[in-house]
């Protein structure tokens, strides 16, 4: 749903530096990804370290785990989740939730 004021009605604007409101982290996870998958998170997350392995590549990505479960169930076919082991648990039991949601009546 949509909302509008009138001009008029603005009294006060309050800018925010939106640096300030990005928040850091200091959770590692390690992903196997493409080379354009690789390309594309690159720009958003720092990067720990790489390794590529034949056509992959294993990057240890700074990011926090909710993002890290979130992007692996939404580019599934081209994101894995290989550490750390409790996230890929967390992961594991968010499919299986999903299985007994949509396959399980």
């Amino acid at each position: 749903m949509e909302y509008t004021i009138p001009i008029k009605q603005i009294k006060d604007i309050k800018i925010v530096d939106i640096d300030s409101q990005t928040e850091q982290y200091n959770n590692n996870v390690i992903l196997k990804v493409g080379k354009d998958m690789f390309q594309h998170l690159k720009q958003y997350y720092e990067v720990v370290s790489v390794e590529q392995v034949a056509e992959d590549y294993i990057i240890q990505f700074n990011m926090s785990e909710i993002e890290a479960l979130n992007l692996c169930m939404t580019h599934s076919s081209d994101i894995k989740l290989i550490g750390p082991k409790k996230s890929v648990v967390k992961l594991k039991e968010k499919l299986l939730v999903m299985l007994n949601t949509y396959l399980i009546d």
